[in-house]
């Protein structure tokens, strides 16, 4: 084991980024890396791109080493433990066009609780649980100097019903994935959307086995690596996929979806 990895943590690498995850959630790699869940945003030099829900950094990495050191990532997390292990993977890969805003996105300045300490952690009102910063995107953007043409992932566990609340940010959206969690949230925010001139496409089972193919041709030996050390993960989901079956929740489900959006022309 490498000096300062505790045995919850383990290091994956694919192509040149590396990242230290934890072990009993190695699927948030899987699911950014090998079925490249975000693949549909088109990153470029000089853009500001906002990682809402950025977790251990995984999608942070990725959209700062397609910026090749021009643009910004800012990375929003109200995790501290997650925000620690962020700072460590930036350090890891040499990174220096990331911010980091400990907060979780809502409908209010302030603070409130978070609930659970995985990558499924939830904002409620319940002050017997972890508190943490909270901001409106609209703020943030504000102290970001709002910037415009913006690049949005965000995946923050259902709280996205509040982080469009008001939806003033999204006019200067250029592209944005998200994922959606609940019917109201599937169905209102798309909704939203569109309603701002945006055309919306889901992620569906068949960019999971494409992108998954894809993966495995460009990097053969780092996929290998990762399936020896993780019970060949993604071979026992493509297979469940081919079969009919539906390893990753966010795909055509009813209460969670994956969708992009871009600005109409």
């Amino acid at each position: 084991m490498e000096s300062g990895i505790s045995e919850d943590i383990v290091k994956v690498k694919y192509g040149k980024i590396q990242l230290l995850v934890k072990r009993s959630e190695l699927f948030v790699f899987y699911a950014t890396f090998i079925t490249n869940e975000y693949y549909r945003l088109k990153i470029r030099p000089r853009d500001t791109v906002l990682d809402f829900g950025a977790n251990i950094g995984d999608f942070t990495m990725k959209a700062a080493k397609q910026l090749n050191g021009t643009g910004r990532v800012i990375a929003v997390e109200p995790n501290h433990k997650n925000v620690e292990l962020l700072k460590r993977n930036i350090e890891l890969n040499h990174i220096n066009n990331v911010e980091i805003y400990e907060y979780a996105v809502t409908d209010k300045n302030g603070y409130s609780y978070l609930q659970g300490d995985s990558v499924g952690a939830t904002v409620i009102e319940d002050n017997s649980k972890t508190k943490v910063k909270t901001i409106t995107i609209g703020d943030l953007l504000s102290q970001l100097n709002n910037p415009t043409n913006l690049v949005i992932k965000m995946d923050i566990e259902g709280g996205e019903k509040y982080a469009f609340e008001n939806t003033k940010f999204i006019n200067d959206i250029r592209e944005i994935s998200i994922e959606l969690h609940g019917k109201e949230n599937i169905r209102n925010i798309s909704m939203i959307l569109s309603k701002h001139n945006f055309i919306i496409n889901e992620y569906t089972i068949y960019d999971e086995i494409k992108n998954t193919l894809k993966s495995i041709i460009l990097h053969p030996l780092d996929f290998i690596r990762c399936e020896r050390s993780t019970g060949h993960i993604a071979i026992k989901g493509l297979i469940g996929a081919i079969r009919g079956a539906n390893p990753v929740p966010a795909i055509g489900g009813n209460e969670l979806m994956l969708i992009y959006a871009y600005r109409r022309r």
